[in-house]
């Protein structure tokens, strides 16, 4: 299931037995993506950049936290895809 932060920890609340995995990256390169992206204006960018610092003091209560690096998303899935193999064997 795909959550926000805040939907995730609600959800660990009441099925306590959930892997939560936090997706993150450096806020620069999620600057960087969004403007490579040419979607968003300049103050759009900086409200999701706002969402994201909040996000991320919150990844501290998740399971995990699995870096996206630019350009090796394989690396991401690949972690995710270990953790998901762990959590069901």
């Amino acid at each position: 299931i795909e959550l926000d932060v805040n939907g995730g920890l609600a959800f660990k609340k009441t099925f306590a037995q959930a892997v939560l995995i936090f997706i993150s990256a450096p806020l620069e390169e999620i600057k960087k993506r969004l403007e490579s992206r040419g979607q968003n204006t300049a103050e759009q960018i900086m409200h999701r950049l706002e969402i994201a610092k909040k996000e991320l003091q919150i990844a501290s209560q998740y399971d995990h936290i699995v870096q996206n690096p630019q350009g090796n998303p394989q690396a991401a899935i690949d972690k995710v895809a270990q953790i998901i193999y762990n959590a069901i064997k």
